[in-house]
């Protein structure tokens, strides 16, 4: 019962309680020469919620307990259990910035994990010793053991762990700009997550696809992933995700010198995150939108923004945000232009900077603050201290781009090979599928595009031949010219918006509307077409205004497919009803026809791309068989349904229900 007290006290943020819930269970349940399972947990919630309390003095004591209990306990015995307790001191030295304690830890839980011989144990210890070797840019040893993980993981066959490993090492490519490579590792990191429910990682792989094309500086396909990857976090409502997606369209905006835009974009996210509570985008957010005020000579406001992110970063104890801070203000009280230019000033954040990181042991940035402090002295003339950083920018450089590193990593792709093959072989067979598909379009086309065209034709030449014919029979002809051309039109629309390469319907905007002025609209434009075959078009339903939540003109869209098919396979004389309705937050639409009505083989083949079914339009007009896949598409991506009933014999109803409203006065 005192575990699930301490599990929910946890989820709560209560870390206080909890850890004092944690040392009541520890005090009462623990003994010398017994190591469950539980207890683990419980040193986990604990050393957790220290570290949330930011008690370092507490956290040191807690270390020593779990160190305690690793001597006290028969190891033999409780092999896997101790295990746990040294990821558990892995990621609490991991997350107090102790990395090499961190790694040491790690280790030996791998080796740990490597004689108990469990397959997902072992893959779990070894990516927790990559992440480490990773984040302080020990990229050799990052990709030896994400390599072990990922060999244990594929064992194991769950694809989750199997894509985050494989993204993993996809930002070692990055990191030593190896970007071929990082795309292949992102793209089967996605392949991986794409048919799954794992929308955090689809979202997650898109944007690293992103960051990738901007450092190659194709921001055009940075783009259009960022927007992809935003539009996955829309719409399953990751609001962390969304806001990170936001920044990184800014930075585009920046990198091309569009810093209005780029600022548009940052607050935007900083808006998201502070809704969501996102307290690492709020604090990024704040130092970006200090480098854009900076390029566009806002010092004051520059200053403003990244005294507000050290700030934070200083409340979040997070040592890496506070270096990053550091190096910024050395920046800006480095600017010439600024009243404020003070290079001593810059010098001493720069210094602070550099003791930062070097603790923190990332090379990358360290590399960044000696190539900055290399330029103050040279401001100071300090040649001495300019030679001796431009020595540590040189050596530390050669260090993370070493062409050691590089042909390890480029030995890890063989390794990948034969899955990657299996990815080149399942595209091929996409690309056959869609082939065969066009093929059977260009065939339907070619039949529907015909008449049409052979009609302009003969219209065409016959007015030349006869120029003048009485103007009722040229209007007549003329209006005949623009229905065909018309039909060709909507052949050609509908293949191109099936073809083009992206799902239909991206890009709504979604609002609430009146839907009996909507629907009223759709039905005069289908008043003419009515009017040929002498079909009445009604309009009926139970409320006086019900608002329906869609995009407009994919909801005009739908209506245009269901009604022009019930006007196309409608007897002569005879009435085409659309009915709407209200019940449970839905609105209703129905589109009626007196037309043939559906086979049971027909109802099968419903919405399917270039289904042809066995009823025939009565007046010879044409059909692509690719309407009712579009309006199932374009309904669906609003949050609605569609849906047929049919009695073959007696006609077709085609019902669409969308979210909505009923005003009340």
């Amino acid at each position: 019962m005192l575990l699930l007290e301490i599990k929910e006290l946890f989820s709560l943020k209560d870390y206080l309680l909890t850890e004092i819930k944690c040392l009541e269970y520890i005090e009462n349940s623990i003994h010398d020469d017994i190591l469950t399972m539980e207890q683990c947990q419980v040193y986990n919630y604990l050393m957790q919620s220290a570290v949330k309390n930011k008690d370092s003095e507490n956290i040191l004591t807690y270390i020593n307990k779990i160190n305690d209990r690793l001597r006290e306990i028969n190891q033999e015995k409780y092999r896997r259990e101790c295990c746990e307790l040294l990821k558990i001191l892995a990621e609490t030295h991991k997350a107090i910035s102790e990395k090499i304690s961190a790694i040491n830890y790690a280790l030996s839980a791998y080796e740990s994990a490597s004689i108990i011989g469990d397959n997902e144990l072992i893959s779990d210890c070894a990516e927790k010793a990559a992440n480490i070797y990773n984040q302080i840019s020990d990229y050799k040893n990052a990709l030896v053991y994400y390599k072990i993980a990922l060999d244990y993981a594929m064992k194991v066959g769950e694809p989750a762990t199997i894509a985050t490993i494989i993204g993993n090492m996809g930002t070692i490519y990055l990191a030593i700009s190896d970007y071929s490579t990082a795309l292949d590792y992102f793209a089967k990191a996605l392949s991986k997550v794409q048919n799954t429910n794992d929308f955090q990682s689809q979202s997650l792989f898109l944007g690293n696809i992103g960051v990738v094309y901007v450092r190659l500086k194709d921001y055009a396909k940075a783009e259009y992933y960022y927007n992809q990857a935003l539009q996955v976090a829309e719409t399953q409502d990751l609001q962390p995700e969304v806001a990170r997606h936001y920044g990184n369209i800014g930075n585009i905006s920046a990198f091309q010198n569009q810093f209005e835009k780029a600022i548009e974009y940052y607050l935007r996210s900083l808006e998201i995150s502070i809704q969501c509570d996102y307290h690492a985008g709020i604090r990024r957010m704040y130092g970006n939108l200090g480098s854009c005020y900076r390029s566009i000579g806002y010092y004051d406001e520059t200053l403003q923004y990244f005294q507000k992110s050290l700030r934070l970063a200083e409340n979040q104890s997070s040592s890496y945000g506070i270096a990053i801070q550091y190096g910024n203000l050395a920046n800006i009280y480095s600017e010439k232009a600024w009243e404020l230019y003070s290079i001593e000033i810059g010098l001493e954040y720069a210094k602070k900077s550099e003791a930062i990181f070097r603790e923190l042991g990332t090379k990358k940035e360290l590399m960044q603050v000696y190539e900055l402090l290399s330029n103050i002295y040279t401001e100071l003339k300090d040649w001495e201290s300019h030679a001796q950083y431009q020595k540590y920018y040189y050596e530390i450089q050669k260090e993370i781009y070493t062409e050691e590193t590089k042909q390890e990593l480029q030995n890890t792709t063989i390794v990948l090979m034969e899955k990657q093959q299996e990815i080149l072989t399942q595209k091929n067979n996409d690309l056959e599928k869609l082939i065969k598909e066009k093929d059977e379009f260009l065939k339907i086309a070619s039949h529907d595009l015909k008449n049409p065209l052979h009609s302009i034709q003969l219209m065409a030449q016959y007015l030349l031949a006869y120029p003048d014919e009485s103007l009722q029979e040229r209007e007549e002809m003329y209006n005949d010219i623009l229905k065909s051309s018309k039909k060709m039109f909507s052949i050609i629309s509908e293949y191109l918006q099936v073809h083009r390469g992206e799902p239909v319907g991206l890009n709504m905007k979604i609002k609430n509307y009146n839907v009996i002025a909507l629907l009223r609209q759709i039905l005069q434009s289908f008043k003419i077409a009515a009017q040929e075959k002498n079909i009445t078009l009604n309009l009926n339903g139970t409320f006086d205004c019900i608002y329906i939540r869609c995009d407009e003109n994919k909801f005009v869209q739908i209506m245009d497919n269901l009604i022009s098919n019930a006007i196309k396979f409608s007897s002569f004389d005879s009435e085409v009803i659309v009915k709407y309705a209200f019940n449970e937050n839905k609105v209703r639409i129905e589109v009626r026809d007196n037309g043939p009505g559906l086979t049971d083989n027909d109802k099968e083949k419903l919405f399917v791309k270039y289904a042809k079914l066995s009823a025939r339009p009565t007046n010879a007009e044409s059909s692509t068989g690719l309407g009712l896949y579009i309006a199932k598409q374009l309904t669906e991506q609003m949050d609605g349904i569609i849906y047929c009933q049919s009695r073959y014999g007696y006609g077709s109803s085609f019902f669409i229900e969308l979210p909505g409203y009923v005003e009340q006065y």
